[in-house]
Formats: structure tokens, sequence, C-alpha cells
């Protein structure tokens, strides 16, 4: 059994990750605006070319079409989006997204470690460089 100093450390060291989850949450809010996620608008980036065949695609997987025609990209980031097409209908991407935002993280942590810069400074610093590049 872990010691609760241990355990107390080892929670500590979840903040950041929170921290990261909740300003992804705010800035996912901010570019989609309360039109968009009451379903009256879609998302900006949905008439990307790009972004709308990865929409089509992760559409298609949620319906079970498995025609060509409708997936041009690789398929598991559709594929991981495709229940979220049914359950956050215009922002299935969202949850992938994030995961892959705390994941980054973590390998950005690490660099910054090596470089003496603990978890708190490299926050910030990888903040500034992902979450609020302009849209």
């Amino acid at each position: 059994m872990a010691s609760p100093d241990r355990l107390k450390h080892r929670l500590a060291g979840l903040v950041p990750y929170l921290l990261l989850a909740l300003l992804y949450g705010l800035v996912l809010i901010g570019t989609a605006d309360w039109l968009v996620l009451s379903n009256r608008l879609p998302v900006y980036w949905s008439g990307w070319a790009d972004q709308q065949q990865y929409l089509r695609s992760a559409e298609a997987f949620a319906a079970l079409r498995l025609d060509p025609a409708d997936h041009w990209y690789p398929l598991l980031y559709s594929l991981l989006a495709a229940p979220f097409t049914i359950l956050t209908p215009r922002l299935p991407f969202a949850a992938i997204d994030l995961a892959c935002i705390l994941a980054a993280f973590a390998g950005f942590r690490r660099v910054a470690a090596s470089f003496a810069i603990g978890a708190w400074p490299a926050l910030p610093i990888f903040v500034a460089t992902t979450l609020l590049e302009p849209h």
C-alpha cells in the first residue's frame, strides 16, 4: 500500500493535467460559442475541406458505413470520434483532441524536465504555444 505522502505527491502531479483540461474546455467553449454548443450553428471549422472529410468519415463510422468514398484520411482519428458524433455531434473530436493534448503535455513535461524546467513553468509555455494559437 502506498504511503499517504507518496499518494499526495502523485495526486499533486495530476494537478497540471487537470488545469490543462480545464483550460482546453474554456478555449473550446470560447471558440465554439453558445450557438454552436446548442446545435444552432455549425462549428467554424466544419466548412474547411479537410475537416469536413474527417467529420464525414466519423459520421460514416457511426452509421456503420464502410464505403471507401466516405473515408479520405487515415481511419483511427475518425474511428475514435465516431461514438462522439452521437454524444456531442457539434464537437465529436473534442474528447480525442483533449487526450492528444494531455499526451503531448506529458511529452513536453519530460523534455522540459531535461532542461530543469518544472511542471508549473512548463504549463504556461505549453498553453501559450498550443492552446492559445490564433484561430
